[in-house]
């Protein structure tokens, strides 16, 4: 074959390729043109403004130039941003579902159960999910959040969601132990340890009481071993967690309950420390002897008695010791 025939033949395709490419790009050019103006216009579409025309004259121009990968592109494109946009209807219609009439607290306490479910009961958690998820199932999280203001208890510093107000009503209003806390109560009734309480003297004698009964008995009462161990002193306690946090807090309730008194001595001559100790005993009352002129005396506030006891003791005994030391001229 000569070469002008194979340039003839090469020229052929070309055009011939070129013809058929521009008869695809008329096609898409004019499907996406007719399937705009296919609709039939509205009386309200008529009257569109000039910058509304010129606006989709602009959008049929960039559409003709699209090719038709670059269309289904842009389409999708529209898509995706339409989707992520909230729709104002569904808004006003929550917000007409929220304001519909004045919320109560009663419109709330009609879901209150009449009783606290039992911690220690192993469908505890059960019964407190069921009351959370009827509480979310019947209000939105405005109302719920509005209900805890109603109870006078502060919003969460963060957003929240519904549960997270649901549980502050149950447990904070309601009175229901949180989960976390039931579930550590379980660990603390099962499990066996020892615990170390640092105390000074008065403490201690205060705790023992005028016969040790005392210690014998709050032994008895939660179930464990209590012992005084010195340098330093202090009492030493086993058991279950959950008996030796009791045991904490009624050492800082009686730590509380502690006042502590300074008595001048009615003569200015010391009692010995035996003699201290014995009024102690007697009185219940930890006398402390300061100086040959003063003393202290650490009662329990909610025994004011002993205080009175311990005074009346240090004064009669006092006076006994000033007769006695009276007839030799010492007092």
């Amino acid at each position: 074959m000569s070469t002008n025939a194979i340039r003839c033949r090469q020229t052929s395709i070309l055009k011939g390729c070129s013809e058929r490419w521009h008869y695809r790009r008329g096609l898409h050019s004019s499907y996406s043109v007719s399937s705009r103006s296919q609709s039939r216009p509205s009386p309200e579409q008529q009257e569109l403004s000039s910058t509304t025309q010129s606006s989709l004259a602009k959008e049929l121009l960039e559409v003709t130039e699209l090719t038709a990968a670059e269309t289904r592109k842009k389409d999708r494109q529209h898509l995706f941003e339409r989707s992520q946009t909230k729709n104002p209807i569904e808004n006003y219609l929550g917000h007409l579902q929220t304001t519909k009439h004045e919320l109560k607290l009663e419109d709330i306490e009609r879901y209150k159960p009449p009783k606290v479910a039992n911690p220690k009961s192993p469908d505890y958690e059960t019964i407190y999910n069921e009351v959370i998820s009827s509480l979310m199932r019947s209000f939105s999280q405005p109302q719920l959040r509005q209900f805890l203001q109603l109870y006078g208890l502060p919003s969460p510093h963060h957003r929240g969601n519904k549960r997270t107000f649901a549980v502050k009503i149950l447990e904070e209003k309601w009175g229901w132990p949180s989960l976390a806390k039931v579930s550590q109560d379980r660990i603390d009734w099962s499990e066996v340890s020892e615990r170390q309480f640092y105390l000074d003297p008065a403490q201690s004698f205060l705790l023992m009481g005028k016969d040790g009964t005392n210690l014998l008995n709050l032994s008895r009462q939660y179930n464990v071993s209590l012992s005084f161990t010195a340098n330093p002193m202090s009492l030493r306690v086993t058991g279950l967690k959950g008996s030796l946090k009791q045991i904490d807090a009624y050492l800082q309730t009686l730590k509380k309950d502690i006042d502590l008194d300074i008595f001048p001595l009615p003569f200015s001559k010391t009692l010995g420390p035996d003699i201290a100790q014995s009024i102690s005993r007697l009185a219940g009352a930890y006398v402390k002897i300061l100086d040959d002129v003063k003393l202290s005396i650490s009662f329990l506030k909610s025994q004011p008695q002993t205080l009175s006891i311990a005074k009346q003791l240090v004064t009669q005994v006092s006076t006994q010791v000033c007769s006695v030391m009276q007839s030799s001229n010492w007092c």
